[in-house]
């Protein structure tokens, strides 16, 4: 027995055409103090994606979404690799909607 199931492909990841999103936080165990930080900018509504990983404010990988494949640019050791089909991008869809409203803000 065969099953078609048909699939809508992903138009619009976000509410926006484009734009640049910055996470951070910052951890201390004794005197050491680490801080990463993740930077997401994207295109044509979150079809293109590129994000950036920083561990004290120095670049440790890019990952990009061209919109079919994913690939990987570690910058310590340099390595390049390509990491399949793009199917949700580099981030999940993020979306208030599903956040009550006592957590916004």
């Amino acid at each position: 027995m065969t099953m078609t199931v048909p699939l809508s492909a992903q138009t619009k990841k976000y509410d926006l055409n484009s734009s640049i999103v910055t996470f951070g936080n910052t951890m201390s165990m004794g005197k050491r103090r680490t801080s990463k930080k993740i930077v997401l900018s994207f295109d044509d509504d979150g079809m293109k994606e590129c994000k950036v990983t920083h561990m004290d404010d120095t670049p440790e990988e890019t990952f990009l979404n061209g919109g079919k494949t994913l690939c990987s640019n570690a910058h310590t050791p340099k390595a390049a690799s390509k990491r399949g089909e793009a199917h949700r991008g580099t981030r999940l869809r993020f979306g208030w909607d599903g956040v009550p409203a006592r957590d916004e803000g």
